[in-house]
Protein backbone atom coordinates (compact mmCIF):
# COMPACT_ATOMS: atom_id res chain seq x y z
CA UNK A 1 0.00 0.00 0.00
CA UNK A 2 1.65 3.20 -1.17
CA UNK A 3 1.46 6.29 1.20
CA UNK A 4 -0.07 9.41 0.46
CA UNK A 5 2.37 12.90 0.94
CA UNK A 6 1.40 14.74 3.82
CA UNK A 7 -0.56 18.14 2.27
CA UNK A 8 1.75 20.83 3.21
CA UNK A 9 0.24 23.42 5.97
CA UNK A 10 0.97 27.09 5.23
CA UNK A 11 2.27 28.08 8.61
CA UNK A 12 3.92 31.62 10.12
CA UNK A 13 6.52 31.75 12.60
CA UNK A 14 4.62 34.15 15.33
CA UNK A 15 6.20 35.90 18.84
CA UNK A 16 4.80 33.85 21.78
CA UNK A 17 5.24 34.16 25.57
CA UNK A 18 7.41 32.12 27.14
CA UNK A 19 6.23 32.45 30.73
CA UNK A 20 3.46 34.46 32.16
CA UNK A 21 3.47 38.50 32.05
CA UNK A 22 1.27 40.84 34.18
CA UNK A 23 0.26 43.60 32.76
CA UNK A 24 2.26 46.65 32.32
CA UNK A 25 5.59 44.87 32.12
CA UNK A 26 8.57 45.30 29.79
CA UNK A 27 8.63 42.19 27.59
CA UNK A 28 12.63 41.49 27.69
CA UNK A 29 13.88 38.83 25.28
CA UNK A 30 13.97 35.93 27.92
CA UNK A 31 10.17 36.27 28.03
CA UNK A 32 9.06 35.38 24.20
CA UNK A 33 10.01 33.00 21.74
CA UNK A 34 8.90 31.94 17.94
CA UNK A 35 6.71 29.86 17.06
CA UNK A 36 5.32 28.26 13.66
CA UNK A 37 2.05 28.10 13.71
CA UNK A 38 -1.00 27.40 10.95
CA UNK A 39 -1.30 30.41 9.06
CA UNK A 40 -5.02 31.49 9.48
CA UNK A 41 -7.02 34.37 9.96
CA UNK A 42 -6.72 34.03 13.88
CA UNK A 43 -2.99 35.33 13.89
CA UNK A 44 -2.57 37.33 10.57
CA UNK A 45 -1.64 40.53 12.85
CA UNK A 46 0.42 38.80 15.58
CA UNK A 47 3.99 40.10 15.62
CA UNK A 48 6.55 37.64 13.46
CA UNK A 49 9.39 39.48 14.60
CA UNK A 50 10.80 39.35 18.46
CA UNK A 51 12.52 42.87 17.92
CA UNK A 52 9.03 44.43 17.32
CA UNK A 53 7.92 43.51 21.32
CA UNK A 54 11.34 43.79 23.25
CA UNK A 55 10.95 46.44 25.49
CA UNK A 56 7.23 47.23 24.91
CA UNK A 57 4.66 47.23 27.82
CA UNK A 58 2.41 44.66 27.99
CA UNK A 59 -1.52 46.62 28.18
CA UNK A 60 -2.87 43.67 29.39
CA UNK A 61 -2.25 39.89 30.86
CA UNK A 62 -0.25 37.53 28.79
CA UNK A 63 -0.76 33.86 29.47
CA UNK A 64 2.16 31.19 28.86
CA UNK A 65 2.46 30.04 25.22
CA UNK A 66 0.13 32.95 24.02
CA UNK A 67 0.68 34.56 20.86
CA UNK A 68 1.07 38.13 20.75
CA UNK A 69 -0.44 40.42 18.66
CA UNK A 70 -0.59 44.86 18.62
CA UNK A 71 -3.84 45.01 20.71
CA UNK A 72 -1.89 43.52 24.08
CA UNK A 73 0.81 45.82 23.78
CA UNK A 74 0.46 49.75 25.20
CA UNK A 75 1.11 52.04 22.53
CA UNK A 76 4.49 52.63 21.19
CA UNK A 77 5.93 56.08 21.83
CA UNK A 78 8.16 56.00 19.00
Amino acid sequence: MEEEPEAMIPTKDVVVATQAIDAGATIGAEMISLRAVPLDETNRHAFGDPRDVIGRITAIDVLVHQVLAPNFLEPSTD
